[in-house]
């Protein structure tokens, strides 16, 4: 994304929970939404959004589906943004975002956790993946 999202964000202020740019890779800004949320996510992999770019690499043969996914999330500098929205506000968030002529993508589940660790576990076709889900950590 090379515009800010400022309708978006205009809109989310009146439902979303939660919300961070993805700057820092998708894993690691929703790691964070989790963690101070007392939360644990189900990320679904096949609902993750690529580019037209990535999907023709994809289809060639250049990069496998594993690599597009490890890519999506890590990659930083994204500047899109990632937010939560209790079940209750989705339809008419969907109804303001259509009005706006806004897409957003629906990726996952936030739940609540009483573990200590909260974590974020990446599904495919519901069976857990394992992947480096780690993004960019400014203190490393």
């Amino acid at each position: 994304m090379t515009e800010p999202r400022l309708t978006l964000a205009s809109i989310l202020s009146e439902y979303a929970s939660s919300c961070i740019d993805i700057s820092d890779g998708l894993s690691q800004d929703l790691s964070h939404i989790v963690q101070k949320s007392q939360a644990k996510a189900q990320l679904c992999l096949e609902q993750l959004p690529f580019s037209d770019a990535m999907l023709n690499e994809i289809k060639a043969g250049m990069i496998s589906l594993q690599e597009a996914w490890q890519f999506a999330l890590t990659g930083g500098d994204d500047y899109e943004l990632l937010f939560t929205v209790a079940a209750t506000k989705v339809a008419a968030l969907k109804e303001q975002l259509a009005v706006a002529k806004l897409d957003i993508y629906e990726i996952g589940k936030i739940q609540a956790s009483q573990q200590q660790h909260q974590a974020v576990l990446l599904l495919h076709q519901q069976q857990p993946v394992a992947l480096n889900n780690l993004g960019w950590d400014h203190f490393k």
